[in-house]
């Protein structure tokens, strides 16, 4: 019998100056900028997180841990919401042509994140399935500490040890503290700033092959949203799994996480070879060179949401002065026949699609 008990990760999505927002705005329009801004913030999250509850000026969301098999995908997906709830904010600070208070004070409310991994069971009331436990309570408490006043950042992402020690990030891109909470004593915690996050995303210069460019492209239409498909095609482990006689290891990381510069390496037989990446937008594109002289490839994947999951582009260039025509026929053949790139996603679709299942059943 499956137990009702489950691991997994605590999230809480807080907007900061709410209270004051909401206190000195007209109530309609302060109203409809927190649904709107609230509504992309859970958007971002979802399907990778469920999202519990509102509970007025925070977001508490969770999943099991079979979700992140790859810690820095947490790290990614909170830097994309938070980039997401900005972008938003800004576009209704610039498009709004409306002097109210709530109007011209869009700017001052903020959003930062607390994340716990601990043990919780699944409650089902009247529908509504919400975590409870002992680390349900810590991770709300979390929300009450010390990390404006110790460090005097407004905007960031928390991590209790416990979550901090599972996803398995580098400590060098975070900074200590400590805790204390009733009942629970001293509680280590692990802060990351966020205020860079938004102008990272924003001003990294692209390195993507051109379709024009292209030697080869590969596309496949998945069921799965992005966040989802990423995991797939990044995790090592996960890559092992549907790449076949492939042994995939995590090389050099110079920033302390996955970004332009870092490397993989990957064993085939007696084969061996270093994939470096070139460009790095999680969920949305990545782009790596990898082989070995005279045939580096250089090729982008891309993923474009759609209304039926996720469309997959995968755009592949050969760096070598061969003629054209010639160069296509040695990617598409590579390709093909010994990557085997369309077996590949097929075994994905496969996977997935029993993940999604195990999360129902977890639901029940």
């Amino acid at each position: 019998m499956e137990s009702k008990v489950k691991q997994g990760y605590l999230l809480l999505a807080d907007l900061s100056g709410f209270t004051q927002f909401m206190a000195s705005a007209e109530l309609e329009h302060a109203q409809e900028i927190i649904t709107e801004l609230i509504d992309t913030v859970c958007k971002s999250l979802k399907p990778v997180f469920k999202i519990a509850e509102i509970e007025g000026d925070a977001i508490f969301a969770y999943t099991t841990e079979d979700q992140f098999s790859r810690g820095e995908t947490l790290l990614e997906l909170i830097e994309l919401t938070y980039y997401n709830f900005t972008f938003r904010k800004n576009i209704m600070q610039e498009k709004s042509t409306c002097g109210c208070n709530a109007c011209s004070s869009i700017r001052n409310v903020d959003l930062k994140f607390i994340n716990h991994f601990g043990s919780f069971a699944l409650q089902n009331y009247s529908g509504n399935i919400k975590p409870l436990g002992s680390d349900v309570n810590l991770a709300h408490r979390l929300l009450k500490n010390n990390v404006k006043e110790k460090s005097n950042i407004m905007r960031y992402a928390l991590f209790s040890e416990s979550c901090f020690r599972k996803i398995e990030l580098s400590a060098e891109i975070f900074i200590p503290m400590t805790e204390y909470y009733e009942h629970f004593g001293d509680i280590s915690t692990y802060v990351t700033d966020l205020s860079d996050s938004f102008k990272k995303i924003s001003e990294t210069k692209r390195n993507v092959v051109k379709e024009e460019d292209a030697d080869f492209i590969a596309e496949h239409q998945f069921e799965i949203p992005p966040a989802v498909l990423w995991e797939w095609l990044i995790d090592a482990g996960k890559r092992e799994l549907w790449m076949e006689g492939y042994e995939w290891k995590k090389g050099n990381r110079p920033t302390g996480r996955t970004s332009a510069g870092a490397t993989n390496h990957c064993i085939h037989g007696k084969e061996s070879h270093l994939e470096v990446i070139l460009d790095w937008k999680p969920f949305e594109y990545y782009t790596y060179e990898s082989g070995s002289k005279p045939f580096f490839i250089i090729s982008t994947l891309k993923l474009n949401e759609n209304d039926n999951g996720t469309k997959l582009y995968e755009i592949i260039k050969l760096k070598n002065k061969l003629p054209k025509f010639l160069k296509r026929l040695i990617v598409k053949f590579v390709s093909l026949k010994i990557m085997k790139v369309y077996e590949g996603y097929k075994k994905i679709e496969e996977l997935s699609k029993n993940q999604i299942k195990l999360e129902e059943q977890v639901q029940v």
